[in-house]
C-alpha cells in the first residue's frame, strides 16, 4: 500500500496539472482535431462515420466527440474540456493502482505544460492513445518489477487501457501485444489471456456496430486499404514497424540524434517541441535511465519491457509533434521516476559511489523538468492573449460570418471548405458537400471524383484557398479539375468562394 503523504502529492501534483490544463485549454488549433470535432458533430446529428464521412483513422476520439457533442452540444470548451478530464481519469486510475503516485504526477504536470508544443490540450487521437498506453505501461511496469499484486481492478484497468489506445490508434496494438506477453510472464498466463479475451471482444463489438450500421464496407476501404494504398504514397507508413523498433532500440532510442541537441534554454518553435536537449534528448536518456535504476534493482524483465515499449512508440506511433505523445508521456513517467525515486523504495540501500550517481541523476533531471514547466509558465503569462478563445477561434467566427451570409437562412445548404480546415463545419453548423470533410492531396486521389458528382445536384457554398500548398502539392494545380467545375457552374462571389446558382439568385446579400 502507498502510505497516504505520497498519495496526497500525487493528487496535488493532479490537481496542478488539471490548473495547467485549463490555462491552456483554448491554445491553437489542428486541422486533425477539426476532423474530429466535425465529424463528432455530425455522428451526433445520426450521420455514420464511415459510411456518410470519410475517414481514414480508427474510430475512438470520433465517438468520443459525438459522445460529448449528444451530451452538451457542439461546443469547443466542452470538447477541450472532455479530453482534459479524460486525461487526468487515466492519470488518477494509474496514481491510485501503482505506487508511483509522484512520478505519474510529475509526469502530468510536465506533459500539461507541453500542451501548446505537443497539442495535449486538443481532442486528437494521438492524446488518447497517449493516456491509455500510459495506464497501460506503468501498470505493466508495477506488475513487472514485483511493486504491485495484480488483481480484478489492475485487469480491468489494462484491458481498458488496451481497448481504447488500439481503437484510437491501430499501431498500438504492438505495444499492447508486448505488455500481454510480459503480463504473461510476470502476473500468469491466465491475468493475460484475460486481458486478451477482453480486447478481443471489443474488437469484435467495434467490427459488429460497423457492419449493423452498414459502415464495415466504408471501414475497410477508408482505413485499410486507403492508407496501404493511396496515402503510403505521400508519407512513411509502416503498418509492420519490427524491423524499425530494432533499429531505435540498437540506438538507445535514437539519443544521438542531432535533431534533439539544440542546447538553447528557449523553447524551440512550435512546430518543433521534441528538437531541444529539454524534451527529446531528456526524454530518451530519461527512458536508458530508469531502465539502468531498475536493472540495478534486479528487475531485468521490467527494465526490458519499460525499454522496448519506448522504442515501439517511436518506431511504431511517431517520434516527433504530437505523433510522439504516447513516447512522450510514458518517458515523463520514466523522468519522474528517476526524480521521486519512488523505484527503489522496497530495493536494497545502494553503495556510496551509487548514492551519489543517482543523487546528481535526480537532480539534473529535476532542474531540467522544472526548466520546461517554468519555460512554459513564462511564456503563458507573458502572451496570456494568445491563449484566449478570441485570439484562436475569432478569425473562425468572422470567417463563418462570411459563410452563412450565403446560406440564405436555410438549413439544407451543404459546405466544402477545401483543401483543410473541417472546424469551419463546427462554426458555420453546415454539413460537408460528400462524406468528404477536407480535401489534402491523398483524399483528392479518391474524393474529389465523388465531391464533383455531389455538387451539381446540391445547394452548396464552397470556398477553396487557391494559394494553398499541402506538401508541395498546390491546391491550384490538384483540385484544378474541381476549380474549373465552380468556374462553370457554379457563381464565383469572392476570390475562392463560389455559391451554386440557386443561392446566388435567391439571396440577397
Amino acid at each position: 500500500m502507498t502510505p497516504p503523504p505520497r498519495r496526497r502529492l500525487g493528487a496535488l501534483l493532479l490537481v496542478i496539472a488539471g490548473a495547467i490544463g485549463c490555462i491552456h485549454l483554448y491554445g491553437r488549433d489542428s486541422i486533425d482535431e477539426g476532423d474530429n470535432l466535425a465529424a463528432g458533430m455530425l455522428i451526433a446529428r445520426g450521420w455514420v462515420l464511415y459510411r456518410d464521412i470519410f475517414s481514414h483513422h480508427f474510430p475512438f476520439a470520433y465517438y468520443w466527440s459525438a459522445l460529448v457533442a449528444a451530451l452538451c452540444g457542439p461546443s469547443l470548451l466542452a470538447w477541450r474540456l472532455s479530453q482534459l478530464l479524460f486525461q487526468l481519469a487515466a492519470f488518477g486510475t494509474a496514481m491510485w493502482l501503482t505506487p508511483f503516485p509522484i512520478a505519474i504526477g510529475i509526469a502530468a504536470v510536465v506533459w500539461r505544460a507541453l500542451s501548446p508544443a505537443n497539442l495535449s490540450n486538443m481532442v486528437l487521437y494521438h492524446n488518447f492513445t497517449a493516456a491509455a498506453l500510459l495506464l497501460v505501461g506503468t501498470l505493466t511496469v508495477a506488475i513487472a518489477s514485483g511493486s504491485l499484486r495484480p488483481d480484478r481492478r489492475h485487469r480491468a484497468a489494462l484491458s481498458v487501457g488496451a481497448i481504447i489506445a488500439i481503437l484510437s490508434d491501430p499501431l498500438a496494438v504492438y505495444p499492447v501485444l508486448l505488455s500481454l506477453a510480459v503480463l504473461a510472464l510476470t502476473a500468469g498466463a491466465r491475468f493475460s489471456l484475460r486481458i486478451g479475451v477482453a480486447v478481443a471482444a471489443a474488437m469484435a463489438l467495434t467490427a459488429g456496430y460497423l457492419w449493423g450500421s452498414g459502415a464495415l464496407g466504408a471501414f475497410t476501404h477508408d482505413v485499410l486499404r486507403f492508407n496501404a494504398e493511396v496515402y503510403a504514397k505521400y508519407t512513411r507508413v509502416d503498418p509492420f514497424p519490427l524491423w524499425r523498433t530494432a533499429q531505435v532500440a540498437a540506438t538507445g532510442l535514437d539519443v544521438f540524434d542531432a535533431r534533439w541537441r539544440n542546447v538553447s534554454l528557449a523553447l524551440p518553435r512550435l512546430i518543433e517541441p521534441d528538437r531541444w536537449i529539454f524534451t527529446g534528448l531528456l526524454l530518451r536518456l530519461a527512458v536508458i535511465g530508469a531502465s539502468a535504476m531498475l536493472v540495478q534493482r534486479r528487475r531485468v524483465t521490467a527494465a526490458i519491457y519499460l525499454y522496448l515499449f519506448a522504442a515501439l512508440l517511436l518506431a511504431g506511433i511517431g517520434d516527433e509533434r504530437f505523433r510522439a505523445n504516447a513516447f512522450v508521456l510514458v518517458a515523463l513517467f520514466a523522468a519522474g521516476g528517476l526524480v521521486s525515486g519512488e523505484w527503489r523504495r522496497d530495493a536494497a540501500a545502494p553503495r556510496a559511489a551509487t548514492r551519489g550517481v543517482l543523487a546528481v541523476t535526480r537532480l539534473v533531471v529535476a532542474a531540467m523538468l522544472l526548466w520546461v514547466v517554468a519555460s512554459d509558465l513564462r511564456v503563458s503569462l507573458t502572451h496570456v492573449d494568445r491563449l484566449s478563445y478570441a485570439h484562436n477561434f475569432g478569425d473562425y467566427e468572422q470567417r463563418a460570418g462570411t459563410i452563412t451570409r450565403w446560406r440564405c437562412d436555410r438549413d439544407d445548404v451543404a459546405l466544402a471548405y477545401y483543401p483543410a480546415d473541417p472546424l469551419m463545419h463546427v462554426f458555420t453548423g453546415m454539413p460537408p458537400v460528400s462524406r468528404y470533410l477536407f480535401m489534402l492531396p491523398w483524399v483528392a486521389e479518391v474524393g474529389q471524383p465523388d465531391v464533383l458528382a455531389s455538387l451539381p445536384t446540391t445547394d452548396a457554398v464552397v470556398s477553396i484557398d487557391l494559394s494553398g500548398d499541402v506538401w508541395g502539392y498546390r491546391t491550384r494545380d490538384y483540385l484544378a479539375p474541381m476549380v474549373q467545375f465552380l468556374d462553370t457552374r457554379y457563381v464565383k462571389v469572392a476570390d475562392g468562394l463560389w455559391v451554386s446558382p440557386r443561392l446566388a439568385h435567391g439571396c440577397a446579400q
